[in-house]
């Protein structure tokens, strides 16, 4: 990959996960769905391009990532403490999932299994997240995993139409 698109994809996703910390501390549950579409999905994809990418030093890259995009809107605003610790576990949990789904899915083309993998990861993040943050509330669970799922189609075509044809299948992981 080119060495540009790395800290791009990184960037990306760090913008992504502040915005969207941010944004449900200042307006709440239900931004969180307008966030999962526009952010999560966003980051589920990038999570998996980067994986792909980065081999088999992803682990430690990815949870260098979830931190730094859990710390960051701390910084920020400290009033995002709940928002953001919600974040870190969902995120993390979620990673570990999905990174064995698509694993097992390996052999497929990259929008399948960014997509095949998100059904698990945002599942799984969004049942975290929620009940962490806002206590278990089974309509935003579900609303925000169909917008991540959404999100994440939108997103994965949108990273294969922006990455040449070659660079847009990772190696399999």
């Amino acid at each position: 990959m080119n060495r540009l698109k790395v800290p791009a994809l990184v960037g990306l996703y760090l913008a992504a996960i502040v915005a969207a910390n941010l944004i449900i501390t200042h307006y709440g549950p239900k931004a969180s769905v307008v966030t999962a579409f526009g952010l999560i999905g966003l980051d589920l994809c990038t999570r998996d391009a980067l994986a792909s990418w980065w081999g088999t030093t992803r682990w430690r890259k990815m949870a260098a990532l979830i931190a730094a995009g859990s710390l960051l809107p701390y910084a920020l605003n400290r009033d995002t403490a709940t928002i953001a610790y919600a974040s870190a576990i969902a995120f993390a949990s979620s990673e570990a999932a999905e990174a064995v789904l698509y694993h097992v899915v390996r052999r497929r083309p990259w929008v399948e299994r960014a997509n095949i993998a998100a059904i698990l990861g945002a599942a799984i993040d969004s049942i975290l997240f929620v009940t962490i943050a806002f206590g278990f509330d089974w309509q935003i669970i579900t609303a925000q995993s169909f917008a991540k799922l959404a999100g994440c189609f939108v997103w994965s075509l949108l990273i294969v139409w922006l990455l040449p044809a070659r660079r847009a299948r990772p190696v399999p992981a």
